[in-house]
């Protein structure tokens, strides 16, 4: 099974060639096959979440964590290379940072996932609809990064090489509504349990995504595009769910399978995650005095995940035969905070405070007894900021829609310029699709 598995990364491997480039790609006769077994199938989605698993944009040095967290104010660059320091600096140009070819890579291993289950005869149902699920959930995921990061891009729903080449950018509110349908879709055929690699038998490990991964990105979704109710809605699917889910002591957050997790990835190179690594041995970015400042006096978060001034979520950084940490992808402590401010936009503002202290209380810090809207949702902001730094760029995103992004950085950079809160495109990409244009500014 181990040598199957490995196998198939280096089929799935193979598949990764730009998607908007116009070369024919090479995966065309080994996707005939794959979803005709179960194993190779479920295989096929493994190399994903491996891929994932194995850097990029995911995770490490060139993940969202950290090179947002140097775009934004979490982080001070300890390193002198010059691609890390035009992200520290906002001076990015394009062939700085490169996060779109790998989600476009991700999206287009999981259209080739849909397409192929689509047609398949042989499989067992229930595989094919967590697979279908699972596709669907990592194309959505992808995608809400993507326009995060770059506003209106290309919405490539297929496999087809020579339509792909030349497509233009969708407007971002387009692409949000394809990522709710293909999450509805996914909730649709995903289990409700955790499973295991064959996908039937139920687990311990919060690896694959299931049903409560797609409502979580689901709220997140309509917490940014200001469908509060909604965003309601989808969080308390989760929150209610008690018997998978809660909140858990500070230490215990990151810990593989810790009931905080909704979905979460294992690391496929060391048995460490790349972001205990990342800041405990490389120290490339030790958190920046504004974010130190930001803990109030007594909160036990600054203790339980700041040592010497690094960040301290993930402690641990030496190979051992069995991990004791997993990469966080989505967790309760967010959903508590996203319900937070969708009920203070819809003026429920005890339920609010009510969602904000229980975050509060878990760092030891009093609740807050604010009054007015405008104070609890600058008071989430705020929550967010300590609760959440150094993960998946939260605090970059949150600048964005709050509309405080000039306002702050111009405290960091006396150069920034209001186009910089988008990354720019690779000129690779602008060469291969002739349709596409660069980011105003660049």
């Amino acid at each position: 099974m181990r040598y199957l598995f490995i196998v198939m990364i280096v089929i799935i491997g193979s598949a990764c060639n730009k998607i908007l480039d116009a070369g024919q790609p090479t995966d065309k006769v080994t996707s005939v096959t794959v979803y005709e077994s179960n194993t190779t199938a479920i295989a096929a989605l493994n190399g994903i979440y491996s891929t994932m698993s194995s850097g990029g944009p995911v995770t490490g040095n060139k993940g969202l964590s950290f090179l947002c967290g140097l775009s934004a104010d979490e982080f001070i660059l300890q390193a002198s290379d010059m691609n890390l320091q035009a992200v520290y600096q906002n001076a990015l140009v394009a062939g700085d940072v490169d996060c779109w070819t790998d989600f476009y890579n991700y999206i287009y291993q999981a259209n080739l996932a849909l397409e192929g289950l689509e047609k398949s005869q042989s499989l067992k149902e229930t595989v094919r609809k967590q697979l279908k699920g699972e596709a669907l959930f990592v194309r959505a995921f992808s995608y809400f990064y993507l326009v995060n990061l770059y506003g209106d891009v290309p919405l490539l729903l297929n496999t087809d090489y020579k339509y792909n080449a030349v497509q233009p950018r969708t407007a971002a509110l387009t692409v949000y509504a394809q990522i709710v349908n293909d999450l509805n879709n996914a909730v649709e055929v995903l289990s409700g349990d955790f499973l295991a690699g064959d996908v039937e038998t139920v687990s311990s490990d919060r690896v694959r995504p299931g049903i409560w991964s797609a409502k979580a990105l689901l709220a997140r979704v309509y917490l940014y595009t200001g469908e509060y109710e909604k965003a309601v809605k989808a969080a308390d699917t989760i929150l209610k769910k008690k018997d998978l889910f809660d909140t858990v002591p500070l230490v215990n957050v990151f810990l593989k399978n810790s009931r905080e997790a909704i979905w979460q990835l294992q690391p496929v190179k060391n048995n460490y995650t790349d972001e205990g690594y990342l800041f405990l041995v490389d120290t490339l970015a030790a958190c920046s005095k504004s974010l130190l400042h930001a803990f109030e006096v007594g909160d036990k978060r600054q203790q339980n995940w700041v040592l010497n001034g690094y960040p301290f979520k993930y402690k641990s950084d030496l190979p051992v035969d069995n991990p004791l940490e997993y990469l966080m992808m989505i967790r309760v402590g967010e959903l508590y905070l996203i319900r937070a401010e969708s009920k203070a936009h819809l003026k429920d503002l005890n339920g609010a405070l009510a969602d904000l202290n229980i975050i509060r209380k878990r760092a030891g810090i009093k609740g807050l007894k604010a009054n007015t809207q405008e104070q609890i949702l600058s008071a989430i902001i705020q929550e967010r900021r300590v609760e959440l730094f150094s993960e998946w760029g939260h605090r970059w995103f949150d600048l964005k829609r709050s509309g405080n992004m000039d306002e702050v950085m111009k405290t960091k950079t006396s150069n920034w310029q209001a186009y910089q809160q988008l990354y720019p495109l690779m000129e690779s990409e602008l060469r291969a699709n002739p349709y596409l244009k660069q980011n105003a500014g660049y």
